[in-house]
């Protein structure tokens, strides 16, 4: 806490009451609810995009493991069907 704050008012901008559970006013709980909001979007996203990374991954590993041996079994991959 700065010095020469209101010790019951608002953590974020020293606004008097009402205060919810946090210790913030109406406007900055809206503010720091909006941050949280998109901080989790975000993390959402990134865990996404990551599962989707790593499922191509799993595809291309198959797709692979499927085309190795016709391509082996050809010599130079425009093997006779």
């Amino acid at each position: 806490m700065i010095a020469g704050r209101d010790p019951n008012g608002c953590e974020r901008c020293d606004a008097l009451r009402p205060l919810d559970a946090r210790g913030l006013c109406d406007s900055c709980g809206k503010v720091v609810d909006r941050r949280e909001l998109r901080a989790r979007v975000a993390n959402a996203r990134e865990q996404q995009a990551q599962q989707d990374l790593e499922h191509q991954r799993q595809l291309a590993c198959e797709a692979d493991a499927v085309a190795g041996p016709e391509i082996r079994a050809g010599g130079d991959g425009g093997g006779e069907w």
